[in-house]
């Protein structure tokens, strides 16, 4: 069976949040104009995710979460996070989160960052310390996950 690939789950994710911010919004916790603030990381998140999709280009290595990682990308974005793309998906996600203001919609965040981490980056981090080894392990230990 295919997988849900990543972009879809942040399209659910932001169909989710707008489903609870309409019918189920619990507390206002930002006001306009301030909740525009939530740009910012909308902003961030595109940038993080597209930086990294170009440096795994440029390196000639696989893209898509299914296929096996031919290169070991350690640079640019790469140096904060081992998972940008991911981190920028959950970006994107709580800048929308913080436009709308409301805590309910933060359930679907949480509920979007832990579905990459055990889809995605588990099976990810599996087959790249099988495919780089202790390059892969010294890395690991030098560059959080997320951040």
């Amino acid at each position: 069976m295919k997988k849900i690939l990543p972009p879809v789950w942040l399209l659910l994710c932001l169909a989710a949040m707008i489903g609870l911010h309409r019918f189920w919004p619990v507390a206002r916790f930002v006001s306009p104009p301030f909740s525009l603030a939530g740009l910012a990381l909308v902003l961030a998140g595109i940038g993080a995710a597209v930086a990294a999709i170009r440096q795994l280009k440029r390196a000639g290595t696989n893209i898509r979460p299914e296929d096996e990682p031919l290169k070991l990308v350690t640079q640019g974005v790469y140096c904060a996070s081992r998972n940008p793309v991911y981190l920028g998906l959950v970006l994107v996600a709580a800048g929308v989160w913080v436009c709308l203001g409301t805590a309910s919609p933060g359930l679907a965040v949480l509920l979007l960052a832990a579905i990459l981490h055990a889809v995605f980056i588990a099976s990810e981090e599996r087959a790249m310390a099988a495919a780089f080894g202790e390059e892969y392990r010294i890395y690991r230990r030098q560059v959080r996950t997320w951040l």
